[in-house]
């Protein structure tokens, strides 16, 4: 049977050009085109893609989120219910999404973090790691710890300060010299006063959502 029959008895639709089809409604133009890695490394779409994802669905969330309440001021809480149940299956998907994430090994996120962070300093806790950064980045400045203590003394000796930060590119985790801690503490009211005048409600624009939602 040929094409052009099946497509006839089923009557099926193949010119959308004066349609609007599924990649335009949903502008999976746009969409599969915003990752745009920094760097040569293979691992780091998975990078981009999971992070981009979340961002989606927190987006989704919190849309949820601020109907819920609305349905609730309306005191219409049946609606709201379902509301909040989808909030937490969003959640349950956020936690699983990170699975994904997880085949990327310590190693194979290293080499990440000096073109998604540079920084003057690369402070490499385990050899191998560090020796792959030196193939990678020649030019640049690494070091190569035994553990995080030691990271934490040759960065904020190289740095010349005792306010020194190593960011941990394989677990997204910041460590911090004590001095640096102390300092941020007695910032603290004054970040919190910005994040919540300033920083959220950009975060929520940016989500075409309203900081009174």
């Amino acid at each position: 049977m040929s094409t052009q029959k099946i497509v006839a008895d089923e009557g099926a639709q193949l010119d959308f050009s004066r349609d609007m089809s599924y990649g335009d409604y949903l502008h999976l133009d746009e969409v599969l085109n915003a990752q745009h890695p920094l760097s040569p490394e293979h691992n780091e779409m998975l990078f981009i893609v999971q992070h981009q994802t979340s961002e989606l669905w927190m987006k989704l969330m919190l849309h949820e989120l601020g109907a819920a309440v609305q349905r609730i001021a309306n005191d219409d809480l049946g609606t709201a219910f379902k509301m909040l149940a989808r909030v937490s299956r969003i959640m349950e998907q956020l936690v699983h999404a990170w699975d994904v994430l997880a085949t990327m090994t310590p190693p194979d996120a290293a080499p990440l973090g000096p073109w998604s962070a540079p920084a003057k300093i690369t402070v490499a806790a385990d050899p191998d790691v560090g020796r792959a950064l030196l193939r990678i980045h020649p030019d640049r400045e690494i070091y190569v710890a035994t553990d995080l203590p030691q990271a934490m003394e040759i960065a904020a000796e190289k740095a010349g300060t005792d306010k020194a930060m190593v960011f941990d590119g394989c677990y997204g985790a910041i460590n911090m010299t004590r001095p640096l801690a102390e300092y941020l503490i007695a910032r603290a009211p004054e970040v919190a006063r910005r994040v919540d005048e300033e920083l959220m409600p950009k975060w929520l624009r940016q989500r075409n959502l309203s900081p009174a939602a």
